[in-house]
């Protein structure tokens, strides 16, 4: 648009009239009541006081429609300037959205120990869905592991769901679509994500450095899941996978004895301690200096503490059993001769020749694994859960070979 010095406002271009609205009049209250009393002042003090450089950049305006803008004013005389309005680039919002400090995207992971809370959603979700963006056109709100939501959590935002601003997307992401309430994927469209192929899976994996025998392995085990992946590629995961063998080793064995179960229940412990000493740590530098407010940041840190504590120990438990469960699926693959192609078939191969059992007990064994692995959500009492699982797989391929 062109603004003349006596305050008067022409359009520029066709284009330009259409991206905003032209106050009516063309006067300066026009000016306010569109662009804000910030841009209005900078306006005029380059009109009164022009600086003799060929343009001017100017303060971020919100254009209709809640779009971020910078003014741009470039001199064409002393009568005529021209106004326009440069957007954001993409590359720096795409960059500012990967390190997560893009500030028009929310990403929610619930802190609950087994489930998403109300606190979770109330403020960075259906408070701040009213918000207008700040960088971008839109506002994108990421829900993870959206299955955990409680009847609560899911009817504190159905209202948002239901009737959202015009520039605010909600994402909810979860791998379980059944264990949503019909409430919430009524309001949903939904989008399925096929796994990631292996291959994949692999090339990035070696792009990250990683062994190309390693890679292929992590990637068989990661059933899709990049970040599964690089997981199993790290200590940790390796040390996850050692104690999933042994347990499959002993269920083969028909060993029932507590000396597999506690190795695991140790490891789960360390992982515990580990994500409590991290929020404890976290809190201790904000607190420090905090003065009265000490006292309740201390407060606030050990419930923070007991609950990624509670969490951290049902997720490493989790992800032992999923890796059993597959080993079990490999091995079941492997008894029916259909194994040839697994990175892990070798493996396979060689147990189930020492074993009687035949693919269909290891199939029910994966399958009491996964049972399991799914019903620690519900958080039953991991010792009871993790014996019973080990003498009913125990049972079950000690059993099969009895038959054959």
């Amino acid at each position: 648009m062109v603004l003349r010095s006596n305050g008067a406002i022409e359009a520029a271009n066709p284009q330009a009239q259409a991206l905003l609205p032209l106050p009516a009049g063309g006067m300066v209250s026009g000016w306010v009541s569109l662009l804000g009393f910030a841009a209005v002042q900078w306006i005029l003090a380059q009109l009164r006081h022009p600086s003799g450089a060929a343009a001017q950049t100017g303060p971020r305006v919100m254009l209709p429609g809640g779009r971020p803008a910078r003014l741009v004013m470039t001199g064409e005389s002393s009568e005529r300037w021209l106004l326009r309005f440069e957007q954001a680039p993409r590359a720096a919002a795409r960059r500012h959205a990967l390190v997560g400090s893009h500030p028009d995207l929310t990403w929610v992971v619930p802190t609950g120990a087994h489930a998403m809370r109300v606190e979770d959603v109330a403020e960075p979700v259906v408070a701040q869905a009213g918000q207008t963006p700040l960088l971008g056109a839109h506002r994108v709100f990421v829900i993870e592991r959206a299955e955990t939501m409680s009847a609560d959590v899911a009817n504190r935002l159905l209202k948002t769901l239901e009737e959202p601003p015009p520039y605010a997307y909600f994402v909810l992401v979860t791998d379980f679509l059944g264990r949503l309430l019909p409430t919430v994927v009524s309001r949903c469209r939904q989008v399925r994500f096929e796994p990631l192929p292996r291959p994949v899976i692999e090339e990035r994996l070696r792009a990250d450095g990683v062994a190309a025998e390693k890679a292929r392995e992590c990637a068989h085990l990661a059933l899709g899941n990049l970040e599964r992946a690089r997981r199993l590629a790290s200590g940790e995961g390796e040390q996850a996978l050692r104690l999933a063998q042994g347990l499959v080793a002993a269920w083969l064995r028909g060993d029932v004895e507590d000396a597999p179960l506690v190795d695991v229940q140790e490891h789960c412990a360390q992982r515990a301690e580990q994500a409590r000493s991290e929020v404890l740590a976290r809190f201790e530098e904000i607190a420090e200096g905090s003065g009265r407010a000490k006292r309740a940041l201390e407060r606030q840190a050990a419930e923070v503490a007991r609950r990624e504590e509670r969490r951290a120990r049902s997720e490493a438990l989790g992800f032992v059993l999923l890796l059993a469960a597959v080993l079990l699926r490999d091995l079941a693959l492997a008894a029916a001769g259909c194994g040839d192609e697994l990175p892990c078939s070798q493996v396979a191969r060689e147990v189930a020749q020492h074993t009687a059992s035949g693919p269909l007990a290891f199939a029910r064994a994966a399958e009491r694994v996964e049972r399991t692995r799914l019903a620690l959500a519900l958080n039953p009492a991991e010792d009871v859960a993790l014996e019973a699982l080990s003498l009913e797989c125990a049972r079950d391929l000690a059993a099969a070979a009895a038959r054959k």
